[in-house]
């Protein structure tokens, strides 16, 4: 992961509350994330802030919250 990036990069779900790492992920796009988080702290740093970290968290649904859990089908009641 960039080296700006001080925690592990990761999913958070909303509806679940279940974090998934993202690390893999990203690994292919790790220098357009390194760049992204470079001008993010420059920009603060010019702003006055200091002592920044970097973290990444994608934050949404995951596939199993979007998706409705198929109910098994009752067997119809018989009129007497």
């Amino acid at each position: 992961m960039p080296v700006s990036v001080h925690a592990i990069p990761h999913f958070e779900r909303q509806s679940c509350h279940r974090d998934s790492p993202l690390s893999g992920a990203l690994k292919a796009n790790a220098d357009d994330l390194e760049r992204a988080a470079q001008t993010a702290l420059k920009a603060l740093e010019a702003l006055g802030y200091q002592g920044m970290q970097f973290d990444l968290a994608v934050r949404g649904l995951c596939l199993d919250c979007v998706t409705p859990p198929v109910k098994p089908s009752q067997p119809k009641a018989s009129a007497p």
